[in-house]
C-alpha cells in the first residue's frame, strides 16, 4: 500500500500520476490531508483526487485520514461542510448545503 499525503500546493498532475501508476500496478493508495481544510473547494479537491470521476475503472483511494481536527472544524459552516464531504466519501448522495 502507498501512503501520500494530498498538499494543496503539490502540483496536481504530480499526484494524479502517482495514483494512476500505483492503480495501474494493482497497488492500494491511502490518503491523508496534510493541512488544515475546512471548506468545500478544499474538500471537493480531496473527493476528486480520492475518488475520480473520470475515472473509467472506478478507481478510488483504499483509505483517507482526517488529519487536524480542531475546534475550527466546529465553528460556523465549518462542521457541516465536513459531515457533507464524509458522506461523499461514503458514495452518499448530499444535497447542496449552500443557500
Amino acid at each position: 500500500m502507498i501512503v501520500y499525503q494530498c498538499l494543496i500546493c503539490w502540483n496536481i498532475s504530480f499526484v494524479i500520476q502517482v495514483l494512476n501508476a500505483a492503480w495501474d500496478a494493482g497497488i492500494q493508495v491511502a490518503s491523508e490531508n496534510a493541512l488544515p481544510c475546512y471548506d468545500r473547494d478544499g474538500f471537493n479537491k480531496t473527493l476528486e483526487n480520492a475518488k475520480p470521476r473520470n475515472d473509467p475503472d472506478g478507481r478510488h483511494l483504499f483509505g483517507f485520514t482526517y488529519l487536524r481536527l480542531c475546534s475550527t472544524l466546529f465553528e460556523g459552516p465549518n462542521l457541516p461542510e465536513f459531515e457533507r464531504f464524509v458522506k461523499r466519501m461514503h458514495g452518499e448522495a448530499v444535497h447542496d448545503l449552500r443557500a
